[in-house]
């Protein structure tokens, strides 16, 4: 099994490749207290970070200025863009994270899924768009995005969705939506997790909730809190 001392070269050489200690003191390998290899013959506690956080200096180096033990910077929208081109997963940060002001009490479980979250739960300094009315409406050009614009919108757009088949094409008369029902078909009885990378906030992991299978949805917030809008309606966003 390799040893501590031969991973050195490669901690010297990252170490001097960024100037921000919080970084270097992340990646700094950590040996094991007395000094021996653990159960699964690892001398010490290896942290990772995404291969191209090296790219991405100057990015990372601005996510990692921060002060020890203090609320972290308002820069979620830098942590996402350093992410999305594959710095993933991040140095973890030694601050605490930002929260709402006025952080209400989410809706019960039993409402939260088909019911619009409240304003207060969410930090909105960064969207075009100010509260779920604004993202819930049907005006598209004053939302500040373009994909999955009818998304928030669960009364009449989402409520529908994977429970009604949806428009057939009239040449084939088939659709490509399919039901909920249609899908844990496929294994009667057994789905028990899964994980959703369509875009949206949430609706599948719902309807699937509602059958007793937990659903992880992945998402980025482009334009609007599809994170926050996915965890306030009591489902797990990734």
């Amino acid at each position: 099994l390799p040893s501590f001392e031969s991973y050195h070269p490669w901690k010297q050489q990252n170490g001097e490749h960024f100037m921000r200690e919080e970084i270097n003191k992340y990646i700094k390998i950590k040996p094991n207290r007395l000094g021996k290899q653990n159960f699964m013959g690892a001398n010490g506690t290896f942290t990772s970070i995404g291969h191209a956080c090296f790219a991405m200096k100057k990015d990372l180096e601005e996510y990692m200025d921060y002060d020890v033990g203090e609320i972290c910077n308002d820069d979620w929208r830098l942590a996402q863009k350093l992410m999305v081109h594959g710095c993933d997963p991040l140095p973890r940060r030694r601050c605490f994270s930002r929260a709402p002001q006025l952080y209400h009490k989410p809706f019960p479980i039993n409402e939260s899924l088909w019911k619009l979250p409240d304003n207060r739960n969410v930090r909105w300094g960064q969207y075009k768009c100010k509260n779920f009315t604004c993202l819930a409406s049907n005006t598209t050009a004053r939302k500040g995005f373009f994909k999955c614009t009818d998304c928030f919108n669960l009364t009449h757009h989402e409520l529908p969705r994977w429970v009604n088949r949806g428009e057939f094409d009239p040449k084939t008369n088939q659709t490509v939506d399919f039901s909920v029902h249609e899908v844990l078909e496929i294994k009667p009885g057994e789905i028990r997790i899964g994980l959703d990378f369509s875009i949206g906030t949430g609706t599948f992991a719902a309807r699937m909730r509602e059958r007793n299978v937990t659903i992880v949805t992945a998402t980025i917030n482009l334009g609007a809190p599809f994170n926050e809008m996915i965890a306030l309606r009591g489902l797990v966003p990734l």
